[in-house]
């Protein structure tokens, strides 16, 4: 599903414009990123759970290249 997709069901499913939908939904991801660069952790019952995780770094290399 796109973007454009979820703001067209969720305006029609609540009953406001698409505008609106995209406001409301544009404010709801930058809270979520904003919690998440605190280091908060954010869980949606039966949806998920974003935290970040500091990870060790590692050696990579490009396949084609070497």
């Amino acid at each position: 599903m796109k973007v454009d997709e979820l703001l067209t069901q969720v305006s029609a499913a609540s009953g406001v414009t698409k505008k609106d939908s995209s406001a409301v939904l544009k404010a709801t991801l930058n809270a979520i990123s904003e919690a998440v660069a605190s280091k908060d952790r954010i869980t949606f019952p039966g949806f998920g759970t974003f935290s970040a995780q500091e990870r060790k770094a590692r050696k990579a290399f490009n396949p084609r290249t070497r």
